[in-house]
């Protein structure tokens, strides 16, 4: 009976220091799964083939809950028969929960309309602003681009955008803009893909004109100059969701990490490795104290056996 106390002792220990390399491995794997996160969304970009029109079809993907993969509309700006820049607008729908009257979560669907900007060539910028060619191209001076929306049917239904970058912490390379410099050899500072989003208020009408245009003040009064790049006007400016159809768009991730693929990337790049060090690392530590706590238990038995 003896025996098999001892025997039983031994195995729930060896059970013991079995769990603690595995315990140790899940506890890393749950501290690198969540200290990676902040990460994933520039690895997930860096990931994407070093073009802008690609890494703005990721983003897309990342950020909405679905969209349409073909422009809505898109137009190549020219000047003086060369290429000044790319312009399209996509629908994107994105999805948000929220609690209705009666207190249930509910998930709210919004059309948003997305203007991107890209392949800019700023000295093609330049001359649309200033035709005269007096102006030059300085690193510090670009213009600002802004989009006006105006309902054709209601004159006081008018809107002002402001192109910039998708938000402060996100930006897209323009890796076919040129030049690198300035007139002066200096590098231009700001050679990203431009973005503004904006979802339509319902008393707009579905026929609205789209005006892309730079100037130094938007308050006519201020205004010294207004250089419109290109206007276009569409009749199926639609609103809400429910007006188009959006089978055939694609399905984002909605901002979701998990959904993004965040846990297969973060075990393949980090998980495995750091658990299994801790693994290896606390097998050795406490397989070493089985195996000196073993020995001291046999020597100590031996020895009271001697004693006999």
């Amino acid at each position: 009976m003896k025996k098999t106390n001892i025997t039983i002792k031994k195995l729930i220990i060896l059970a013991i220091c079995a769990l603690i390399p595995l315990l140790s491995g899940y506890f890393i794997a749950t501290y690198a799964y969540n200290r990676y996160k902040p990460l994933f969304f520039h690895e997930y970009m860096e990931k994407v083939d070093e073009s802008t029109a690609l890494r703005l079809q990721a983003y897309l993907k990342y950020s909405t809950y679905s969209y349409e993969e073909e422009p809505y509309y898109e137009e190549v700006v020219k000047k003086d028969g060369v290429d000044a820049l790319k312009f399209q607008i996509y629908r994107a729908i994105y999805a948000s929960e929220k609690l209705d009257g009666n207190g249930d979560i509910t998930t709210v669907y919004k059309l948003t309309y997305i203007f991107v900007m890209y392949d800019i060539n700023y000295e093609k910028l330049i001359a649309i602003e200033d035709p005269s060619g007096t102006k030059k191209l300085e690193y510090n001076t670009l213009p600002k681009i802004y989009i006006n929306l105006q309902d054709d049917h209601f004159n006081g239904n008018s809107q002002n955008l402001t192109m910039s970058v998708p938000n402060e912490t996100i930006l897209i390379k323009d890796y076919n803009s040129s030049p690198e410099k300035d007139y002066r050899g200096k590098e231009l500072n700001s050679r990203y893909l431009k973005w503004v989003e904006v979802q339509v208020d319902p008393a707009y009408s579905d026929e609205i004109t789209v005006e892309v245009f730079m100037t130094d003040s938007l308050s006519e009064v201020d205004q010294t100059y207004k250089s419109t790049i290109l206007k276009v006007s569409k009749d199926d400016f639609y609103q809400v969701k429910d007006q188009l159809d959006d089978s055939n768009y694609t399905l984002g991730y909605n901002n979701n990490i998990e959904a993004a693929g965040y846990l297969l990337h973060v075990i393949k790049t980090r998980i495995w490795w750091q658990s299994l060090i801790a693994i290896v690392l606390m097998s050795f530590i406490t397989f070493s104290f089985y195996i000196v706590w073993n020995a001291e238990d046999n020597y100590k038995k031996e020895k009271k056996e001697s004693k006999k």
